[in-house]
């Protein structure tokens, strides 16, 4: 059997040492690769092959963090994803998941309240009522 892999594109690197220190000792044998932007995310995927689990930044230099999304869905669709993002408004919730992201992690909320708002603003409304406009006023009030 393989170790579980997790690999973290964030551009600040004691961030990612911080996902993988905060995660090693809850995931038995976990291997975690760092990357510092989405070129070289591609290029550790190129070379080790694909993650068990890729977390990705959208503020990444070069190639942005959602260009990224979608070109790691075409080419390692077997890979699940979830962005990182300190955006919390709606239309990039959106995009993030239309673009193949199984979920996204935001930094910005610190409280239950908080999270349980973000889930629920972050579904899809109903077909044909899908709104363009921010949510963070239904969050926060």
């Amino acid at each position: 059997m393989t170790e579980p892999t997790l690999l973290v594109a964030d551009d600040h690197p004691l961030f990612r040492e911080g996902v993988a220190l905060l995660l090693k000792p809850l995931v038995d044998g976990l291997e975690t690769w760092e990357a510092g932007s989405c070129e070289e995310a591609f290029a550790l995927l190129a070379q080790r092959g694909s993650a068990d689990l890729v977390l990705i930044d959208l503020g990444l230099p070069g190639l942005s963090g959602l260009e990224g999304l979608k070109r790691l869905r075409a080419d390692h669709p077997e890979a699940p994803v979830v962005v990182m993002s300190s955006a919390d408004d709606q239309d990039t919730v959106l995009a993030v998941l239309d673009a193949g992201a199984m979920g996204v992690i935001c930094p910005m909320i610190n409280t239950k309240k908080e999270a349980e708002a973000f889930v629920q603003y972050s579904k899809y409304p109903d077909l044909g009522t899908r709104s363009n406009g921010p949510f963070r006023a239904g969050m926060y009030g």
